[in-house]
């Protein structure tokens, strides 16, 4: 059976799952990245609406990611286009947050290296 990992993007903040889970497909995967989804939101659904849940093979390639309004029941009752903007505003929240994090992640690899060769050049010319 495939292996599927979960990871639980919340804002900045990650949760890497670790283990993993044995499923039997794609589909199998999805049923169960909701069935955590609802069970995290249970009760405080506009808090957690904007996470999301990063689903990726046994690589660890990203497969796809589900927006918790998505799995979200209590939004059910709104009218669809409430429905929609509601999750296109979560996942472009979510694709802005992620871009945020790559670009701090960046600039400290530039700050590192600029402070490594720094370093290089004050032992080159002492």
């Amino acid at each position: 059976m495939p292996l599927y990992y979960f990871t639980l993007k919340h804002g900045r903040h990650v949760v890497t799952d670790e283990e993993g889970e044995e499923l039997a497909d794609v589909n199998a995967a999805k049923t169960h990245a909701e069935c955590v989804a609802r069970e995290l939101m249970q009760s405080r659904e506009l808090k957690t609406r904007f996470w999301r849940i990063e689903v990726s093979d046994d690589y660890l390639e990203p497969l796809f990611t589900l927006c918790f309004c998505e799995a979200d029941k209590t939004i059910g009752r709104l009218p669809l286009e409430w429905r929609e903007a509601i999750t296109t505003v979560s996942r472009k929240a979510g694709s802005l947050v992620d871009a945020a994090t790559t670009i701090q992640s960046t600039l400290a690899e530039v700050r590192q290296t600029l402070k490594d060769a720094d370093r290089l050049l004050a032992a080159l010319s002492g």
